[in-house]
Formats: structure tokens, C-alpha cells, sequence
């Protein structure tokens, strides 16, 4: 397997079928998209004919759907950390399922999993509850042969912890940025421990020296070309995907979205390759 290069839909300017055209007009393979409102729009994303706009797209133009992340209705609602028999547990395992069903529907090999938001554990007891939960979810998705990736804001040693109760199954998106900007790990350190059997893809970005908001690639404090050289060293080869911010501040006071996001693309494919 070779390198590939994608970009997260939530931080480009379209959405959708947009986002694929111009995800394949910036030079990406591939593109991860979002839930498009999930629950809070009635699960648009399992509408047939939906469903039908997005593998047109795709074919159309050449785009790969790699992961779908479910912002809305796995993210903000943030049920995935509380017990599997509360009702915001069979709220989770509901939404899940509905995500589950688009990913096989679109023929998407990866369904990203989050701890953020609302979903984010705070102590040792929703950790325990996430964990449960992620395991249910590594079991319906590979009666599907879907991929569970996984990623979260806590050190590694909690990640080592659920990935430990999980035992099989689960893999992780690494964000190379989350624990410089939490305080929390050294991403080249953690790609070490870590290794790259169990990392299914990289979210890429990188932030001004206060670490407010984004900045291009490989010029921030982000680390960006430290951690892929040790990505190197260890023959990671995979997804990277660009997840930089940039249409907010202070990334696009450097120019138009469309202009750094390739940028960034064409500063991966160097130091990648």
C-alpha cells in the first residue's frame, strides 16, 4: 500500500457532493465526510436518493469516501459515555446503527468514532462506558466489514486502556496536533509506543505558536514534520488526511480556502514521498 492523500469535509468550504467535486479539484484521493446533521436533521444521509447524489460524485470524480464521522449524532450527542442500558446509551447505539447503515450503503471502509464535545470523558466511570460501548461498536461494524477508527483527546495511557478492553478490532485515528494542543503527549513519543498496526489513518494539521485555530502545514508548532518522519521510520504507509481549518482564523487571513488547502497537500506529498 502507498501514501494516499484526503481531506475532512467539515473544514471545507462545500459539503456533500460539492465537497467531493472539490476535493478531486484540489488534487485529494480521498475525503471523509461528515453525517450531514445526523439525528438532528433526521439522518439525511440514509435517504436512498441521497445516498445516490454521493456515489455519482464519487465515480464521477475519482474521489474516494474513505470514513464517515458522525459530528452530530455520535459527537454532540454525546451518549457513547454513558451505560449501554440509559437511555442516552440507546440513543448512541441508535445513532450508530444508523451510521453503519450509510457506510455500507456508500461503501465506506472506515466509520471515526469520537470523543469530543459532548462525547468527551471526564472521569474513570464514562471512560469505562465509552470503552463498553466502542466494543459493541467493533462488533456490529465487522458483521458489515467496517472498520471502527477511534480518537480522543486523552493521553495515551487511557487510549492504551480502552484499546485494551476492546481487545480486537478497534484501530485509531491519530491526530498529529491533539496532544501538543491538550497538554497531554509528544506526538512523535506517542507514535513510538503506539507503532502503526494499530493506526488506520492520520488527521494532519498544525497551529500558530499560541495554538489558537490552524496554520499551514509544517510552519506552526504542531510538529508536523518530526511526527511523520517517525511515521516514515516505522513504514507507515496509509491515509493522511488534512483536517486544518482553513476558513477560520487565523489560517485564512493567509489567503483563500482553496489556495492553502492545496498548500497543504502539496507540502504532504514532499515530505511524505
Amino acid at each position: 500500500m502507498k501514501n494516499k492523500y484526503g481531506v475532512c469535509e467539515w473544514y471545507l468550504a462545500t459539503t456533500g457532493p460539492s465537497a467531493i467535486r472539490t476535493a478531486s479539484q484540489l488534487g485529494f484521493e480521498g475525503i471523509q465526510i461528515s453525517d450531514l446533521g445526523g439525528v438532528n436533521q433526521n439522518f439525511p444521509l440514509n435517504d436512498e436518493r441521497i445516498q445516490a447524489h454521493y456515489l455519482e460524485a464519487a465515480e464521477t470524480y475519482g474521489v474516494q469516501i474513505q470514513g464517515l464521522q458522525g459530528v452530530v449524532s455520535m459527537t454532540q450527542h454525546g451518549g457513547i459515555k454513558y451505560p449501554m442500558d440509559s437511555v442516552k446509551g440507546q440513543e448512541a447505539i441508535f445513532n450508530f446503527k444508523k451510521g453503519l447503515e450509510v457506510c455500507a450503503a456508500l461503501k465506506i471502509p472506515t466509520y471515526l468514532i469520537c470523543s469530543f464535545v459532548a462525547s468527551n470523558f471526564t472521569n474513570d466511570y464514562e471512560q469505562k462506558n465509552t470503552a463498553a460501548m466502542l466494543k459493541l461498536f467493533v462488533e456490529l461494524a465487522s458483521e458489515k466489514g467496517i472498520q471502527i477508527a477511534y480518537e480522543c483527546f486523552a493521553p495515551v495511557e487511557k487510549l492504551f486502556a480502552i484499546l485494551d478492553y476492546v481487545r480486537e478490532g478497534l484501530k485509531l485515528c491519530y491526530d498529529t496536533l491533539n496532544p501538543i494542543r491538550f497538554g497531554n503527549g509528544n506526538p512523535p513519543d506517542e507514535i513510538r509506543r503506539i507503532g502503526i498496526d494499530l493506526i488506520d489513518h492520520i488527521h494532519v494539521k498544525d497551529a500558530p505558536e499560541n495554538l489558537t485555530g490552524c496554520w499551514p502545514l509544517g510552519k506552526g508548532a504542531g510538529k508536523v514534520e518530526e511526527t511523520i518522519g517517525v511515521l516514515k521510520e516505522k513504514g507507515y504507509q496509509g491515509w493522511y488526511f488534512i483536517e486544518n481549518y482553513f476558513y477560520l482564523p487565523p489560517m485564512n487571513e493567509l489567503g483563500k480556502g482553496w489556495d492553502l488547502a492545496k498548500m497543504d497537500l502539496d507540502y504532504l506529498h514532499r515530505i511524505c514521498e
